[in-house]
């Protein structure tokens, strides 16, 4: 079974992603303002505001509880931490 990444967006409402083929987050610098994902078939910017190492930390223990629920739990949500927005997708974010 499928599994889902939900991530809140300020302009976008939740932005749910697929895990699986080895769905990476980084931040391309601290200070750039954005957040990536990577996987096989997706690349996906998170235009945020806040610290963006500590989103990707959010969103990379979001994907551990994924892979630790049972398979019934098919969304795990990430939790952003205080005064951290993701804004919106953005398809064409800098690598």
């Amino acid at each position: 079974m499928k599994k889902y990444l939900s991530i809140p967006t300020t302009n976008n409402g939740d932005a749910v992603i697929g895990i699986g083929e080895g769905l990476v987050c980084l931040t391309p610098a601290i200070g750039s303002g954005f957040v990536l994902l990577f996987s096989y078939n997706l690349t996906l910017g998170l235009s945020v505001v806040g610290d963006e190492q500590e989103i990707v930390y959010s969103i990379q223990n979001a994907l551990v509880n994924a892979a630790q629920t049972p398979h019934t739990q098919v969304v795990s949500t990430v939790s952003l931490p205080n005064r951290a927005e993701v804004i919106e997708l953005v398809f064409d974010a800098p690598i």
